[in-house]
């Protein structure tokens, strides 16, 4: 068999439809790797587009746990303040009320105490001598002002005839002292005279009665 035989067997170039017309046949198979490699870009451009819109929905989801924890952790924190000042106002209505039971209870308990001091004050002593002394009558021998020793003063009325016993009242040194009678008690300064003013005693020293000297009470 001749070359031209075999050609004829095989056919000549120009027997071969065109795949692609107008397009010569080296570039006839450049178009299908063409058309894969834009398949791929494009596969791989949606796979990256996936990837990132997973990544930004995770992100999301993170952001927005963040942010509930965070009302959550404010919720929190508001309730515990709110039980802290309840807490401290319910401890500040007790003490309230413990200061007034105390001040009630310490009330009663002075009232007390002045009844039962009043109550041991010495009765006024009897004036078992009734002489012709100056003003004297039998009832009050006078009233006077105070010496220069209540100065600056004032001076104290006595529960009993010495200055350690409960103090009465004070007398000051523009003021005067109505006197009864006297009795001997304590000794201050060498003069143990005292003088009843009708509630107390007073030192005979602090009260100016012009160098006369009252009548004796009678035994204290």
């Amino acid at each position: 068999m001749t070359s031209t035989d075999a050609e004829d067997e095989r056919g000549t170039p120009s027997d071969f439809p065109e795949l692609v017309p107008g397009v010569d046949r080296p570039q006839r198979y450049l178009l299908p790797g063409a058309l894969a490699l834009v398949v791929l870009l494009a596969i791989g451009v949606t796979t990256w587009a996936l990837a990132s819109s997973q990544r930004s929905a995770t992100r999301a989801e993170r952001a927005a746990s963040t942010a509930s924890q965070l009302v959550q952790d404010s919720d929190a924190a508001a309730a515990a303040r709110a039980a802290a000042v309840r807490v401290a106002t319910d401890k500040a209505k007790a003490a309230a009320r413990e200061k007034k039971i105390v001040d009630a209870a310490v009330k009663k308990a002075l009232a007390r105490k002045a009844s039962a001091d009043k109550k041991k004050r010495p009765p006024a002593p009897k004036i078992v001598v009734v002489g012709s002394n100056d003003n004297y009558t039998g009832g009050a021998y006078g009233t006077f002002g105070l010496t220069r020793l209540a100065r600056p003063g004032p001076i104290h009325v006595y529960e009993s005839p010495t200055d350690s016993s409960s103090k009465l009242y004070a007398v000051y040194p523009d003021e005067q002292v109505t006197v009864y009678c006297s009795v001997r008690g304590q000794m201050i300064n060498g003069h143990d005279y005292w003088d009843w003013n009708g509630t107390g005693w007073v030192w005979d020293k602090m009260v100016d009665m012009n160098g006369h000297s009252p009548p004796p009470c009678g035994d204290y």
